[in-house]
């Protein structure tokens, strides 16, 4: 039966359509905010990396450039003395810084680890520091040396005193040696300073974040208003039509039960004229043909019947003899059957009561065995049986005929595992409507060419 509109479905339709805009409000407004933030972390990442690598290598460059100073002199005054040479090149070196902070400088020390040139702690030099080490353990002069003698130096981080703060900062420092002279020349720069860049970008994205929802809020705002005006200019059209709509379906659904009605009654009066022909006459294979035919049709209509009264109507229980009702429902498709070149054979056991409702009990009945006819092969035989375990009553029904190819679409409504058996896939999904609301358990085994239905019905007491 096809329901008519009614308010409550209109209300339901506005509050899914609203809740539906704020998630996907909700939605915009995370994808943007995690959009930008992930923006954000990739820039303040890239941004700390380029300053990094920008800094050792201005470190690195300064280095080199003392370092090639210092073997332009060795070379070109070999007739000085060695001493006399160095303190010349210390002196120079020590001028040579550009920054109060200590960032760019250059420092020298032995192999051994004795500071020869330090321009901003001048009281470390002359000492020996190869076992210092920083807040975190690390040998800062020790690693420096052994990190010079690489062929093209290296790097070394650790926690040094910033002269203009008295603190102790993350500093990095690069070193390469002169080996003539057993020299590590290093210069470092000290890395707090990208904090202060880091933060003017924090607070550029929290400035375009706050952006962001003003604009988000204005839209909502607007998209309200907007929502507001089209839902009122459309409402009273929806109202006007609705009661139109609710008409035409209570006229299609009258329709429809008037349709089945007048099929049913030239229908009964074919079956029941045909009967009363073999009576008179005796039997006719060209009138069986014509009641197999109408037995088909009278079995569609039980099942259009069903769906279109199931919502409307109540099916009370009663005590029903199954062993009389299923060998009644044999009956009536053996003439089909047999107009299909088909047999069907049963075993059932006597005296076997149910408590069910008479016109499902047929549904299931009817179209398990109309199944079985229709997807048997010719000339083979279905078998039906009945019987009693302890408290269940257990329905089998067997055919011989190609394998179910998916089982899981079989109780679906309008499924057809072969288009050219016909049928509208109506009457696995009664049985299946039927069984899960009277707990009737399902089994379908299909293989080798063998499909079993097994229904098991509970005796309750």
């Amino acid at each position: 039966m096809i329901k008519p509109i009614d308010k409550k479905n209109i209300n339901k339709i506005n509050l899914l359509s609203i809740l539906f805009a704020i998630v996907l409000l909700l939605i915009s407004v995370f994808i943007i905010i995690y959009n930008s933030y992930t923006q954000y972390t990739k820039d303040i990442i890239e941004l700390k990396q380029e300053y990094i690598q920008s800094q050792k290598k201005f470190i690195k460059q300064e280095t080199k450039r003392v370092l090639r100073y210092i073997q332009y002199k060795h070379q070109n005054n070999k007739n000085r003395s060695i001493q006399q040479l160095q303190n010349e090149i210390v002196d120079v070196i020590e001028h040579l810084r550009n920054k109060a902070d200590g960032t760019g400088y250059i420092f020298i020390y032995t192999f051994d680890g004795i500071n020869i040139a330090d321009p901003i702690l001048k009281e470390n030099k002359g000492k020996n520091l190869l076992n210092f080490k920083d807040p975190n353990g690390t040998k800062v002069i020790y690693d420096l040396i052994e990190i010079s003698k690489n062929l093209d130096g290296g790097y070394v981080n650790y926690v040094w005193n910033k002269p203009t703060t008295h603190t102790l900062e993350k500093k990095i420092s690069y070193a390469i040696s002169y080996k003539p002279w057993g020299w590590m020349i290093g210069s470092g720069v000290y890395l707090d300073n990208i904090q202060n860049v880091l933060d003017k970008r924090e607070n550029e994205y929290h400035t375009k974040v706050i952006n962001y929802l003003y604009q988000i809020i204005f839209l909502s705002i607007v998209l309200f208003f907007m929502g507001y005006l089209i839902n009122r200019y459309f409402m009273q059209e929806l109202k006007e039509s609705e009661q139109f709509a609710n008409e035409l379906l209570k006229k299609q659904d009258k329709f429809l039960k008037n349709a089945i009605h007048e099929i049913n009654t030239p229908l009964s009066i074919i079956i029941i004229n045909i009967d009363l022909f073999k009576l008179k006459y005796d039997n006719n294979k060209y009138l069986s043909k014509i009641e197999a035919g109408s037995k088909v049709i009278h079995n569609i209509y039980n099942d259009l019947a069903y769906i279109v009264k199931k919502d409307r109507i109540k099916y009370p229980k009663q005590k029903i003899d199954f062993s009389q009702f299923l060998s009644f429902r044999i009956e009536f498709f053996d003439e089909i059957a047999k107009g299909n070149n088909i047999n069907i054979k049963y075993k059932i056991e006597d005296n076997i009561n149910i408590n069910f409702n008479e016109t499902q009990l047929q549904r299931i009945c009817d179209n398990s065995i109309s199944n079985a006819i229709k997807y048997s092969y010719i000339d083979e035989t279905i078998h039906i049986t009945l019987k009693k375990i302890n408290n269940y009553i257990i329905l089998e029904i067997q055919n011989i005929g190609d394998n179910i190819k998916e089982p899981d679409k079989l109780f679906k409504r309008f499924y057809r595992e072969n288009d050219v058996r016909g049928g509208f896939g109506l009457g696995l999904n009664i049985i299946k409507d039927i069984c899960s609301n009277n707990s009737v358990d399902i089994n379908v085994i299909s293989k080798d060419n063998t499909t079993q239905f097994i229904y098991t019905f509970k005796i309750y007491g």
